[in-house]
C-alpha cells in the first residue's frame, strides 16, 4: 500500500488494494461448490439425528427391562420415600409415558430379591415401590392382558401397567422363544400389537411388519445390547439403551456458584437458614449435620464491596448447625501446614480444631491434601500435648505378598506407613532449622558451580592463545615460562574444585542425615502403628486414630468382612478423635455392587448425619500440573477404553 512522506495513506491506492484483494480472496467455482456439499451433509445430517430423538420423542409407551429398574429403582415415583430423587439426566423422558412391566421381570425380581447382594436390595426396593401403588389399582384379570386400565404415578401425566402375556398368544409366534430376555421382547412386541388394536389372545396371527412401522409408539428400554439387537433383528421391535448419570456419592461438602442476591443476603446477615437455603437453590437436597457449603460467585467483580477485607477470613465457606437448622461462616479454623489453606483445607482446618467432632472423613483424588494436612495437625497436637499418640491402622494386611522383609513388626510395616514418614518429611524440610541448611547446601553447591565454570573458561583461553602462540614464531622463552606458571595454577584450582565437590557431598550427606534422622524421632516419638489384625478389643484413649485410604477395604457378605471394617471404626476411646482419609475416585462409578460393598462407602453411611461427625471433600491440587491433568482426564480415558 502506497503511504505519502506526511504518513498518509493514498485513497485511490487504497481502494485499488481493496479490490485486487476481493478478487484474490473470491473461492473458486469447485470450492464453493465443495462448500455447498459439505453444508448439505451437515444439514441432512442434523436432519437424521432430528429424526431419530422425534422417533423416541414420539413414543408414548415404554417397556422396562430388569437391568433398567435394578439400576435405576427412582425410575417409578414415590413421593412417600425420603429417599427417592427424580432420576439423573435420564433419556427419554419418561414423565407424560406409559410405563409397561413385563410379566416375566416382575417374577424375575422376586427372584433376585431372595438374594444377599446390592441387586436384591435394589430388587425389594422396586417391588415395594410397586406394592405402594398397587392400591391405586382398579384392574382386572382381563386390563392386566390389555392395558386397559394402568396406574396413574402422579407424575405429570404418567401411568403404569405390569403386562402378562396370554397363554395361547404362542401358537402365533414366528419364533419360538426360550428365555426371559425373549419373553421382555415379545412384552414389547405385544404393546405394540395393543397399540394397533389387535387381538393378542392367539386367536388370530399377525403380520410382523405391520410391527416395523415407523408410527409405532411403543419402545423397549434396556441396558442389554443383546436384547436390543434380538428384539429390532427378529420382532422389529424399536429397542433404546436408556441412559442416566448416578448421583456423586455423599461428601458433606457442597461447592455451589450460587446468585449474587443468595450472596449478599447472606453476607448481610452472615447466615443462611436451611429455608433460604432452599428457596434460592430449590434443587438442592436436604443439608445435614455438619456439613460444609462453599458459595461462590460466577465473576470475581461480583463480590460485595469489603469481602476480601480480612486476609485468612474464609466468609464463603459455612458449616451447617443442625439444631438451629442454620449455616455460619466457619469459626474453628486456623492456619496449619506449610501451604496457604484454599476453601476446602480452610473447612478441614475448622473440622480437626473442633473438640466436639469426635470422626471426620476427609475425601478427594490423590494430591489434594487430605493426609498431610491431618497428619502435620496430628503432629502438632501430640507435641503440644493436646493428645498423647497418633494411632496409624492399617487398612491394607501386615501379610502382604511382597517377599520375606527382614526385621521385626516395626520393619515389616514400614511400607504400610510410608506415607506418613512422607509427609513427615515434608512438614520439617519447611522448618527453620532444616531451611537454614538447605540454603547452606544449596550456596556450597552453587559455589563449587561457579569454580568450575571459572577454570572451564580459563582452559578454554589457554587453549586458544596455545594455539595462535603456535601459528607465531617459535622457542621464545618468556612464553614458555608463562605456560608452565599456568599450569601450576589451573592445578591448585582443580585442587579447590576437588575440596569444594567434598564439602559439598559433605553438607548435603549432613542435611540428609539429619532429616532421615528427625523423621525417625518424629515418627517414634508421636506415632504407633497397628496393623488391623491386631487392634480388636483395644481401645485407643488420649489418641488421634487415623485410617488412611479406607477406599482399599473391600466388603464381602459375610460377618467376618463387615466385622472388620466395624472393629476399625470403633477403636477411638475417651478424649479421642478418628480421620478417615478416602478416594472415591478409586471405586468404579458404573458399578453399584462394589460401591456398596466399599469401606469408604460403607463408613459414610454408618456416620451420616451425625452431630459428631464432619465431611470434608478436597478438590484443588497440591502437588503440580501433572497430577492435576492426570485426575482430569482420567474419567474419559477409563470411558475410552473400556475399565468401568
Amino acid at each position: 500500500m502506497s503511504v505519502k512522506r506526511n504518513g498518509t495513506v493514498d485513497p485511490r491506492k487504497e481502494k485499488r488494494y481493496k479490490r485486487r484483494e476481493q478478487r484474490h480472496n473470491k473461492p473458486k467455482l469447485d470450492e464453493v461448490d465443495i462448500l455447498v456439499d459439505n453444508e448439505e451433509d451437515e444439514v441432512e445430517e442434523k436432519e437424521a439425528k432430528k429424526e431419530k430423538k422425534r422417533k423416541i420423542d414420539k413414543t408414548k409407551i415404554f417397556v422396562l427391562d430388569t437391568n433398567v429398574l435394578l439400576d435405576c429403582p427412582d425410575i417409578l415415583y414415590d413421593p412417600t420415600d425420603p429417599e427417592w430423587r427424580a432420576p439423573l439426566n435420564f433419556d427419554p423422558c419418561l414423565d407424560n409415558a406409559h410405563l409397561v412391566i413385563p410379566s416375566v421381570v416382575h417374577d424375575e425380581l422376586e427372584g433376585i430379591k431372595k438374594g444377599h447382594d446390592w441387586r436384591s436390595r435394589e430388587a425389594k426396593l422396586v417391588l415395594r415401590r410397586l406394592a405402594k401403588m398397587m392400591p391405586l389399582h382398579n384392574g382386572s384379570l382381563q386390563s392386566s392382558l390389555d392395558l386397559s386400565s394402568p396406574i396413574k404415578t402422579g407424575l405429570g401425566t404418567q401411568t403404569l401397567s405390569i403386562l402378562q402375556i396370554h397363554k395361547n398368544f404362542s401358537n402365533v409366534l414366528p419364533i419360538r422363544v426360550t428365555d426371559n430376555d425373549g419373553w421382555v421382547a415379545v412384552t414389547a412386541l405385544v404393546a405394540n400389537l395393543l397399540q394397533k388394536g389387535k387381538k393378542v389372545d392367539g386367536t388370530e396371527s399377525f403380520d410382523l411388519n405391520l410391527v416395523k412401522s415407523k408410527n409405532s409408539q411403543v419402545a423397549l428400554l434396556t441396558k442389554d445390547n443383546g436384547l436390543i439387537v434380538k428384539a429390532c433383528a427378529r420382532l422389529g421391535i424399536f429397542a433404546y439403551n436408556c441412559s442416566f448419570d448416578h448421583y456423586p456419592p455423599f461428601t458433606g461438602c457442597r461447592e455451589l456458584i450460587v446468585s449474587k442476591e443468595m450472596f449478599r443476603h447472606y453476607f448481610r446477615d452472615e447466615k443462611l437458614t436451611e429455608d433460604d437455603f432452599l428457596a434460592y437453590m430449590p434443587d438442592q437436597l436436604p443439608l445435614v449435620a455438619n456439613e460444609y457449603v462453599i458459595l461462590k460467585l460466577e465473576k470475581e467483580s461480583d463480590y460485595p464491596r469489603g469481602y476480601r477485607a480480612t486476609e485468612g477470613y474464609f466468609k464463603n465457606v459455612l458449616r451447617f448447625n443442625s439444631e438451629d437448622k442454620t449455616l455460619y461462616p466457619i469459626k474453628y479454623w486456623r492456619r496449619e501446614g506449610t501451604f496457604p489453606p484454599n476453601d476446602g483445607i480452610a473447612a478441614y482446618y475448622d473440622a480437626l480444631n473442633d473438640e466436639d467432632l469426635e470422626t471426620i472423613i476427609a475425601t478427594g483424588d490423590g494430591g489434594v491434601g487430605k493426609t498431610y494436612t491431618a497428619l502435620i495437625h496430628a503432629i502438632n497436637e501430640v507435641e503440644s500435648g493436646a493428645y498423647q499418640r497418633i494411632v496409624v491402622i492399617t487398612t491394607l494386611s501386615s501379610k502382604l505378598d511382597c517377599g520375606a522383609i527382614p526385621g521385626g513388626l516395626p520393619e515389616k510395616l514400614a511400607p504400610l506407613v510410608s506415607n506418613c514418614k512422607d509427609a513427615i518429611r515434608s512438614y520439617l524440610e519447611n522448618t527453620p532449622r532444616f531451611k537454614e541448611m538447605r540454603k547452606k547446601v544449596k550456596k556450597q553447591d552453587n559455589s563449587m558451580k561457579d569454580a568450575f565454570e571459572d577454570i572451564s573458561q580459563g582452559k578454554e583461553g589457554k587453549g586458544k592463545k596455545r594455539k595462535s602462540d603456535s601459528q607465531e614464531k617459535e622457542g621464545k622463552g618468556k612464553k614458555r615460562k608463562s605456560e608452565k606458571t599456568s599450569n601450576k595454577r589451573f592445578e591448585r584450582a582443580e585442587s579447590d574444585i576437588a575440596k569444594e565437590r567434598a564439602q559439598s557431598l559433605s553438607e548435603r550427606s549432613s542435611y540428609e542425615e539429619a532429616l532421615a534422622r528427625e523423621v525417625d524421632n518424629t515418627f517414634k516419638r508421636c506415632f504407633e502403628v497397628a496393623p488391623y489384625e491386631t487392634i480388636q478389643g483395644r481401645n485407643f484413649n488420649d489418641s488421634i486414630v487415623f485410617l488412611d485410604e479406607l477406599q482399599r477395604v473391600s466388603l464381602k457378605n459375610d460377618n467376618d468382612s463387615l466385622n472388620s471394617i466395624v472393629t476399625m471404626l470403633t477403636r477411638s476411646a475417651r478424649n479421642s478423635k478418628m480421620i478417615i482419609t478416602g478416594d472415591y475416585s478409586q471405586i468404579p462409578k458404573n458399578n453399584p455392587e462394589k460401591m456398596m460393598l466399599n469401606g469408604l462407602y460403607f463408613a459414610t453411611q454408618l456416620l451420616k448425619d451425625s452431630d459428631t461427625t464432619a465431611f470434608i471433600h478436597l478438590t484443588e491440587n497440591l502437588r503440580n500440573n501433572t497430577t492435576s491433568l492426570v485426575f482430569e482426564n482420567l474419567a474419559k480415558v477409563k470411558e475410552e477404553l473400556g475399565l468401568y
